[in-house]
């Protein structure tokens, strides 16, 4: 997956039941801030379960964290879409 977002051009779609909050998914998500950053075409979009994406681990963070961070470090952006389903 990290390599995928490093090689996007136009857009990236993540579509999962969760975003766990381990070091791997924190990565992820840098990975895909850093591309927003960088690249004024790309589109980000992500389509996650709304129940497991709310749960918490011990430290009281959730995978919906990570994802809320994305979009607020780019507000200013229309290009990142973040959507769950029940």
């Amino acid at each position: 997956m990290h390599k995928g977002v490093r090689q996007a051009n136009r857009r990236i779609v993540l579509s999962s039941l969760y975003l766990g909050t381990g070091n791997l998914e924190k990565y992820l998500v840098q990975q895909i801030d850093n591309k927003i950053k960088r690249s004024r075409n790309i589109r980000v979009t992500t389509l996650m379960d709304y129940n497991r994406s709310m749960r918490t681990d011990r430290s009281g963070k959730s995978g919906a964290d990570l994802l809320k961070a994305l979009k607020t470090d780019n507000a200013q952006s229309a290009r990142v879409k973040i959507a769950f389903f029940k």
